[in-house]
């Protein structure tokens, strides 16, 4: 976990062993959202950076950029109950009525994550200048809620727009504007968070399927026991058909997005070819 904070000479290593171990101590056991998809988003982002050139995409301040990125993917699940957002809001869970029934689970994470880093002064540690601090933070959790399944929508637009003015900005030198380096950070941290979808090898990829099916199992019986609304995807995953229907329209839905963003990273290019295998198989 500390290997992508080694590579850009992080000189706070001791208080992101500190923050990891936290992580670790408050993702619990879920089948899906537990410490085990942390460290797999994380090393995937670092791959992405290194395989796409962070420093370079990034410019002179790549640093706040890429501890941006790291650190939210390090807190963006912080405390996942295992259930979606949809869930907190049909119990009226204390989270859902302090966030107002907005993006709960991302921004209850963000809160104790952010915390976290506050009480470990981290940020100053990390060498970043007071305006970078402050720019760090707030885009720690401006990312965070951008991981809102609900938010792939909007996001998904940001990049395409992005992507399609890339090899102009790159041919013609252009600066990237702020809204474009956030749509980077934001793009960055959803790919990796959806990077079953581009392993290459099979047997992982149906393993983290099995996962969030099995919570999307839980959630559906929760909902049962509770005479809730059931969520209707999740009422019929008993079946296979339904699984795997569930598995092909996820895939769809989400391969234009790497095909965007391998826009931006051409040494990413192939993942194409792997979600293509994957939706096959």
């Amino acid at each position: 976990m500390l290997l992508p904070f080694k590579y850009y000479n992080c000189p706070a290593l001791n208080e992101i062993r500190t923050l990891v171990e936290f992580v670790e101590m408050k993702m619990g056991n879920k089948p899906f959202h537990n410490f085990r998809h942390v460290s797999a988003v994380l090393h995937f982002a670092f791959a992405l950076l290194t395989l796409g050139d962070g420093q370079a995409v990034f410019g002179e301040s790549f640093r706040k950029y890429i501890y941006s990125i790291l650190l939210s993917i390090l807190l963006h699940d912080l405390e996942h109950p295992g259930n979606n957002n949809d869930y907190e809001v049909k119990i009226k869970s204390e989270i859902a009525t302090k966030y107002n029934n907005e993006s709960v689970l991302e921004n209850h994470s963000s809160r104790v994550g952010i915390d976290k880093i506050i009480e470990l002064n981290l940020l100053p540690k990390l060498g970043l200048a007071p305006d970078e601090v402050t720019y760090v933070q707030n885009e720690i959790h401006n990312t965070i809620l951008y991981t809102d399944p609900s938010k792939h929508g909007k996001l998904s637009t940001r990049l395409q727009e992005l992507s399609s003015r890339w090899a102009r900005i790159k041919l013609h030198d252009e600066e990237l504007t702020d809204y474009d380096f956030q749509t980077l950070i934001y793009a960055f941290v959803h790919a990796s968070d959806l990077n079953n979808l581009v392993q290459k090898y099979k047997e992982v990829t149906f393993e983290w399927y099995r996962r969030i099916v099995a919570e999307f199992q839980s959630q559906s019986r929760l909902e049962k026991a509770k005479r809730l609304q059931v969520t209707p995807f999740m009422s019929t995953l008993d079946s296979e058909s339904a699984r795997i229907k569930m598995q092909i329209d996820f895939t769809s839905h989400n391969s234009l997005y790497f095909k965007d963003l391998a826009k931006i990273i051409p040494n990413i290019e192939h993942f194409n070819d792997i979600i293509e295998e994957n939706y096959i198989w």
